[in-house]
């Protein structure tokens, strides 16, 4: 008789001690999920409160792109473009992590995608996206470290020429191949970064 009072009382602590474990475990699982949207609504709220860009903010970037200018001394990013970027979002280097500088990044590029043109003669779309800039001008590391570092959504009609970035490499590279002079290298250049853009979410604009 003892024996099974024994094992009921030694059952009944048990299962107490499991389940208080469980609610434990749900607690802190609900206080980190807490926590994250915090700390979303907090980088939400610091980005939308970013000032307005200007068409000075879109010409400089064009500019940095163009000239390929390496960072300044006191930054840890590679170019001057990203310093712009992490500028014009509000994101601030010693301060944000690069997740944090993303998001911010992120929800500047998804309000003014559409306005970022580079008005260059000699390229094939006259004051086009500058991602498409940014292959005109050899320098797809623009290109590569939005889709691909950044996370920038690329599913947008650019307005000068109603195509997504998706849609000019593929024509790119339909216009290369027809080329009278041997093109592979450049061909095969933008059939990776066509696959870069596919595996990061972009799609033509017929699928949008």
């Amino acid at each position: 008789m003892f024996k099974g009072v024994s094992f009921i009382l030694g059952t009944f602590i048990f299962a107490s001690v499991a389940c208080a474990q469980a609610a434990e475990k749900e607690c802190n699982k609900t206080t980190m999920l807490e926590k994250n949207l915090s700390e979303l609504e907090a980088v939400a709220s610091s980005a939308e409160a970013c000032p307005e860009l200007t068409q000075f903010d879109f010409d400089t970037l064009c500019k940095d792109v163009y000239e390929r200018k390496p960072s300044s001394d006191e930054s840890e990013l590679a170019y001057k473009y990203q310093e712009a970027m992490w500028r014009m979002s509000c994101a601030k280097e010693g301060v944000d992590d690069l997740e944090t500088a993303r998001k911010k990044i992120q929800t500047m590029w998804n309000k003014n995608r559409e306005s970022f043109s580079c008005n260059y003669s000699g390229v094939t779309v006259p004051k086009g996206n500058i991602t498409k800039f940014s292959l005109e001008t050899n320098f797809p590391n623009f290109l590569i470290n939005a889709a691909k570092d950044y996370k920038l959504d690329m599913n947008f009609k650019d307005p000068r020429d109603n195509r997504t970035i998706l849609d000019f490499v593929r024509d790119q590279i339909a216009h290369m191949k027809k080329a009278p002079i041997d093109m592979t290298p450049k061909i095969q250049e933008y059939e990776r970064l066509y696959n870069m853009l596919q595996e990061n979410g972009a799609k033509h604009s017929k699928d949008l």
